[in-house]
């Protein structure tokens, strides 16, 4: 209501156009508490498959399951999601995660059908759409104060599976000195914002 107040003053001045700064900061700007914020989900716990990379694909394909109630309800509340640019849908998270676990480890799986481009170059897409569908879950969820995108990409980067799957990735591909497009899928694995793990 201060706000509306605020501005409606503004109209009544005999001279304009007006810039006037209003002294409240907007809701959803840095805390004022020194309280960081962390999203609430456990994560799982990982279980004793045969290998590294069936323990590693387990860990984040329970973790994407872990998310896929919350995704479901962001999408429901808002009616859209940015989830797609890999022309797979949401109900296809596991596919995408699973290219991205195998990359982590260096292995290039075939393109699933429907996809929007072929493999390799569906890594970066996959990336994105397993971003989205991360961010969206994770910020739907109750928190005593709203994350903004920093506190998201810290909390993806950080603290989830999916997290240490990109950097996995990253180094994977960018050890391929005689092919430059997997050299190139594992730098547009992780923004240069977060090169290193948080």
């Amino acid at each position: 209501m201060r706000v509306l107040r605020a501005a409606r003053e503004l109209l009544t001045r005999e001279r304009g156009p007006v810039l006037e700064d209003f002294p409240d900061d907007a809701p959803g700007g840095p805390a004022e508490d020194d309280e960081a914020w962390a999203c609430p989900l456990p994560l799982p716990v990982p279980a004793s498959p045969a290998t590294r990379e069936e323990a590693f694909l387990w860990q984040l394909l329970a973790e994407v399951g872990r998310l896929r109630t919350w995704h479901a309800q962001a999408v429901g509340k808002h009616g859209r999601t940015a989830f797609g640019v890999s022309g797979l849908g949401p109900e296809r998270v596991d596919e995408l995660a699973t290219l991205i676990a195998a990359a982590a480890f260096d292995h290039l799986l075939g393109t699933p059908d429907g996809a929007a481009v072929e493999m390799p170059a569906l890594l970066r897409f996959a990336a994105d759409d397993l971003r989205a569908f991360y961010m969206e879950a994770a910020a739907a969820q109750p928190a005593a104060r709203k994350p903004g995108p920093d506190d998201l990409a810290r909390w993806l980067y950080g603290s989830t599976v999916l997290g240490d799957a990109f950097y996995m990735a990253r180094d994977a591909l960018a050890a391929h000195q005689d092919d430059r497009t997997l050299q190139t899928q594992g730098r547009l694995m992780v923004p240069g914002a977060y090169n290193r793990k948080p």
